[in-house]
């Protein structure tokens, strides 16, 4: 691709989701994820804007931009419940309870925190 536009979007870090706070020896597996994530993005980051080899260097043209979805996705599960995923529900689960909770299970992201990023990566394209 020459010209057009680009989104990149970063790795989740998934660091603090129910299926690692659940694990044996979650303390060192959220420490060693979340470094690895870390570092990833930081990479991401490099091949997309390094000034000598990055692709904005390399495809002058194209519109490029690297969406950090971590920021995001942190601040839609601020008022979520991030303890618990939503499939271990309990036997008086109303209607909307899901709209409460962060992730549908150890690992997914719930359509509420979708949602914010569906509207943040809209927001992005739409000031390109």
């Amino acid at each position: 691709m020459r010209s057009g536009t680009l989104l990149v979007l970063t790795l989740l870090d998934l660091s603090s989701s129910p299926g690692v706070r659940g694990a044996e020896e979650s303390g060192d597996l959220e420490q060693r994820i979340g470094d690895l994530v870390a570092e990833t993005n930081r990479h991401l980051g490099r091949i997309v804007f390094d000034s000598e080899r990055g692709v904005r260097r390399m495809n002058p043209e194209l519109r490029i931009r690297l969406l950090d979805i971590n920021t995001v996705v942190m601040e839609a599960m601020n008022s979520l419940n991030i303890t618990e995923p939503f499939t271990y529900q309990t036997l008086n689960v109303q209607p909307r309870s899901i709209y409460g909770y962060a992730y549908h299970d150890l690992w997914n992201p719930s359509t509420m925190v979708h949602y914010a990023l569906a509207e943040e990566i809209v927001k992005q394209l739409q000031d390109l």
